[in-house]
């Protein structure tokens, strides 16, 4: 049983590559025709209805304290996709996912 997991834990990680190594070339194609900020508002807008409908009524259980905790780090956050994405237009996709994943290295020492 615990080989069947540790086979299934590694599939599962070569599909998140797989899947994370793709999106850079896919977005540095949609860039060619469609601007930045289009890009990063239907994608995140879409993900935002999605985790609309499977939070539901917790989402009214929300405080001011939540609220603007979440505006802060979704302002970092919409920040640093806007840079990458940004960065991408004027890079290789390649480049762009070494210099956006470094952070695996500096988050811990910041």
């Amino acid at each position: 049983m615990t080989k069947n997991k540790h086979a299934l834990g590694v599939l599962a990680l070569l599909g998140c590559t797989l899947i994370w190594g793709t999106s850079f070339v896919i977005l540095k194609d949609a860039l060619d025709s469609v601007p930045t900020l289009w890009i990063l508002a239907i994608r995140f807008t879409g993900a935002a209805i999605l985790m609309a409908l499977f939070a539901g009524k917790k989402l009214k259980t929300l405080d001011k304290g939540y609220l603007r905790g979440g505006a802060v780090m979704g302002l970092c956050l919409a920040l640093a996709y806007i840079l990458q994405t940004f960065g991408l237009v004027y890079t290789t996709p390649g480049k762009n996912a070494f210099l956006t994943d470094t952070y695996c290295i500096l988050v811990p020492f910041l």
